[in-house]
């Protein structure tokens, strides 16, 4: 889960937000993206969460308890992306040729994680 981390700590660090919700809003975003390299171990997480996909189960367990699931809730402004674009970490990690940060900003309003990434177009 080094992308989940990584991006948590960033947006954290750059907006000051809530360290948990933070991760609760990621985490079913960075499932979902992981679950195509290695769909064998996330499998269990679908099936307990009885969800077509483990993503999309955090995301929808997320809206049953209260929990945030959109950046937006927790504070992060509409244009903090375009500044964090801008700040490049060492490592640009890419999707087609964009900042993978932008693809990610969709955690920001999404009403899904189906609505969020194409994760098939990922490339590192």
């Amino acid at each position: 889960m080094a992308l989940h981390h990584k991006l948590c700590h960033v947006l954290g660090g750059s907006f000051d937000l809530p360290h948990a919700e933070t991760h609760t809003v990621v985490l079913p975003h960075v499932v979902s993206f992981n679950a195509r390299a290695v769909p064998e171990k996330l499998a269990p997480v679908a099936e307990i969460l009885r969800s077509a996909g483990p993503g999309q189960g955090l995301f929808d367990l997320a809206k049953r308890i209260g929990a945030p699931t959109a950046l937006s809730d927790i504070g992060m402004p509409p244009k903090g992306w375009t500044g964090l674009r801008r700040s490049r970490p060492k490592a640009r990690t890419t999707i087609r040729g964009s900042p993978i940060v932008r693809r990610f900003a969709r955690c920001w309003r999404t009403p899904s994680v189906a609505a969020g990434l194409n994760y098939d177009r990922v490339i590192f």
